[in-house]
């Protein structure tokens, strides 16, 4: 993912088994939308599949999207749960406890009034649902395939599962 522009399409030629064609395709895609990086995402699919198997990059696929905010844990195999749990940051959290501690908890804030601050901002959600109040408790009512996103911003984000 981290190749830059001019050569990841010298990598897909040289590592991957795609056609030329389709190479050029995603060049012209590129060249439309560069900000998607659809050519860094071919690759890092082709190459994972080569070395690993279809099903463990389609698994490491859905991991991504789910890290990466484009995708949930809705219908995510138990292949993909695996990757997850292993490759994010994750805890168990008591049903009740106030979302407002679990992210300091998670680091995901350093004080309870930074968390309280990024909660009344709009900054905070749980399984893609803004927390709307500093009183909210983390519930199985939450959970997904019994896990929870509890995401600050874009990029910071932390896996919850329920301590039984």
């Amino acid at each position: 993912m981290n190749i830059d522009d001019e050569s990841v399409f010298e990598h897909l030629k040289r590592f991957t088994f795609l056609p030329l064609l389709k190479i050029e395709e995603l060049k012209k895609e590129f060249e439309v939308n560069p900000g998607a990086r659809l050519a860094q995402k071919t690759l890092a699919l082709a190459v994972t599949g080569i070395v690993h198997g279809e099903e463990v990059a389609t698994a490491v696929q859905t991991v991504s999207e789910i890290l990466f905010g484009a995708n949930t844990v809705e219908n995510i195999s138990d292949t993909s749960k695996e990757i997850l749990l292993q490759n994010a940051p994750t805890s168990r959290a008591n049903e009740g406890a106030l979302l407002i501690d679990l992210l300091v908890e998670t680091k995901l804030a350093t004080s309870k009034r930074e968390a309280r601050t990024f909660i009344e901002s709009g900054a905070v959600t749980i399984n893609g649902e803004k927390v709307e109040s500093i009183e909210q408790t983390f519930s199985k009512e939450k959970l997904i395939n019994d896990l929870a996103i509890l995401r600050r911003g874009k990029k910071q984000l932390h896996i919850l599962e329920i301590e039984l």
